[in-house]
């Protein structure tokens, strides 16, 4: 089967006033197409940061990341980008939507600097996708918190990403809506072949997956 996302050896230090400090040490793993991999551990273990090194947000002292077939570290900020354009989605525990704009408008964004083709239809249907078909013209002030991580929920997969990084998913939710959004999130996952890696506190969640790596 085919590897869409692999590190190898990677590792990660910061300096501080006090010396270096050691992140990630020769940390391996390996996912493949359509799998799911947790990360857990305690607040400040690198989990965050593993995050971004694995999607090319950031780079790691030593060790490789290979995504989507191409090594992270032989690509500048800018091809790092294109590599993640399209191909890779990203859910937050604060949800990252636009104040300014509607649900509908959050979701649309993306395919717009995309120029995907029906983008105003896909984005009705991936809100459609996420029990929110009614409340498209709503502001996310005009949201639960539940009902803001649907709009990025939908806006992360309305792309069809090949695989997606989330950070704390359930962190801002109560038990039962963490609940919904984790079924949420891997219903999407099963419908559209992506594969997930995310980060979380949250065990019930992190059982679902495939892979637990714990820090």
């Amino acid at each position: 089967m085919e590897s869409i996302l692999r590190a190898s050896g990677l590792s990660k230090e910061i300096a501080t006033t006090g010396g270096k400090f050691q992140i990630l040490s020769d940390f391996d793993l390996r996912l493949q197409v359509a799998e799911s991999l947790s990360v857990v551990g305690a607040s400040g273990s690198g989990k965050s940061t593993l995050l971004g090194l694995l999607a090319g947000l950031d780079l790691p002292t030593s060790g490789s990341v290979k995504l989507l077939g191409h090594n992270l570290s032989d690509l500048d900020e800018d091809g790092r980008a294109r590599l993640r354009s399209g191909q890779v989605g990203f859910i937050f525990q604060s949800f990252h939507l636009l104040s300014t704009l509607n649900a509908f408008d959050n979701v649309l964004m993306p395919m717009e600097l995309l120029s995907i083709t029906d983008a105003r239809s896909k984005a009705r249907q991936a809100l459609a996708e996420v029990g929110l078909d009614k409340r498209l013209r709503h502001y996310p002030s005009q949201l639960s918190g539940g009902e803001q991580q649907r709009v990025a929920i939908a806006r992360a997969f309305v792309i069809q990403p090949r695989i997606l990084f989330a950070d704390e998913p359930t962190g801002n939710l109560d038990h039962d809506t963490g609940e919904k959004i984790s079924d949420l999130l891997f219903g999407l996952r099963e419908q559209h072949q992506t594969a997930i890696v995310l980060a979380t506190h949250d065990m019930s969640l992190s059982e679902r997956c495939d892979q637990v790596v714990r820090l």
